[in-house]
């Protein structure tokens, strides 16, 4: 038979998520520090417990960054001690164990870097057959089910009737108060103060450090964005010096193509101006063969007369 897992915390989502995260179903039991503990329930639980082959205890202990570990602190924690011992007490050491739970980053480096003294922490609590972990997977934002929680916190609604007794109760009360010394009110009076003013600064303790790691983490974040931004930047500045030199090369180039270009035009105006100057040379070695050909003309004529006269000379010679 698989044993029962009972869990115990001041935070509900520090429960749902420990409890998620086991493989076996436990049930999660919740209290306070700052409300009356319900002793006659936990009593009912621890008995049904008893009932049982084998049950296994896991008290949930938060640690923030600037935490001082007075869990087993009677004027701070006087809840968790009150519980702690009566699981001792009913179910013994063997199966106590004791889960610390570091709310941020802060808290897991200050806890595994500095551990603090585990006896001054612990005290009698601690020995060699309790159990001690670490689960560093608390999330602030757990899903929580309120069913699936058993309330540890004593409910102290005060009926009608109550109140008439109280108002009753006073009228011998307040007497007997008066009839005691007034060293022993005031000295009581004090210690009521001053334990609620560490229950204070413990809590503005927390709060402070809540809000530093915030404001740390609001910080790495900006730096982040700063580096990321600036690093945009650069590439797209680089790019730009880049797209300028390409607008350099290709304008150079459009020069060297331009040049280019108006060079093979003087070159054909020079062949255009040639064969023109051939051309007109041609005319004009057509035109003087012309005029050759026209004063050769009568020459032949003249030297054509003779021979015929001669030829007319001899015809007349055969006939005689």
């Amino acid at each position: 038979m698989e044993p029962r897992h009972l869990l115990f915390s001041t935070s509900k989502a520090a429960l749902a998520g420990f409890g998620r995260s086991l493989e076996r179903n436990a049930e999660m039991l919740y209290y306070s520090e700052h409300e009356p503990l319900d002793k006659q329930m936990l009593t009912q639980q621890l008995a049904k417990a008893n009932d049982d082959n084998e049950v296994l205890f896991s008290v949930l202990l938060l640690a923030t960054a600037n935490s001082s570990y007075l869990w087993f602190d009677e004027e701070h924690c006087p809840n968790n001690v009150k519980l702690c011992q009566m699981l001792r007490e009913k179910a013994g050491r063997s199966n106590m164990r004791f889960v610390i739970c570091p709310t941020t980053k802060a808290a897991q480096e200050g806890w595994n870097h500095h551990p603090p003294a585990l006896q001054s922490v612990f005290g009698e609590f601690l020995s060699d057959s309790a159990e001690l972990h670490v689960w560093n997977h608390f999330n602030a934002d757990e899903e929580l089910d309120s069913e699936c929680f058993c309330s540890l916190i004593a409910k102290e609604a005060i009926q009608p009737h109550a109140l008439t007794e109280q108002q009753a109760a006073r009228s011998w009360w307040w007497p007997s108060i008066l009839r005691l010394p007034a060293t022993v009110v005031v000295i009581a009076a004090l210690t009521e103060i001053q334990r609620r003013g560490q229950q204070i600064e413990h809590l503005q303790a927390e709060a402070a450090s809540q809000k530093n790691e915030s404001v740390a983490e609001i910080q790495n974040l900006q730096q982040q964005l700063r580096a990321e931004k600036n690093k945009s930047e650069v590439e797209i500045l680089k790019l730009e010096q880049q797209l300028q030199a390409r607008e350099k090369k290709n304008e150079v180039e459009i020069q060297k193509l331009k040049a280019e270009k108006d060079k093979r035009d003087v070159e054909i105006l020079k062949l255009n101006l040639e064969i023109l100057k051939l051309n007109q040379h041609k005319e004009l070695l057509a035109e003087a063969a012309s005029q050759e050909q026209d004063s050769d003309a009568p020459v032949h004529k003249l030297n054509q007369q003779p021979a015929d006269h001669e030829k007319g000379e001899e015809q007349n010679r055969a006939r005689l």
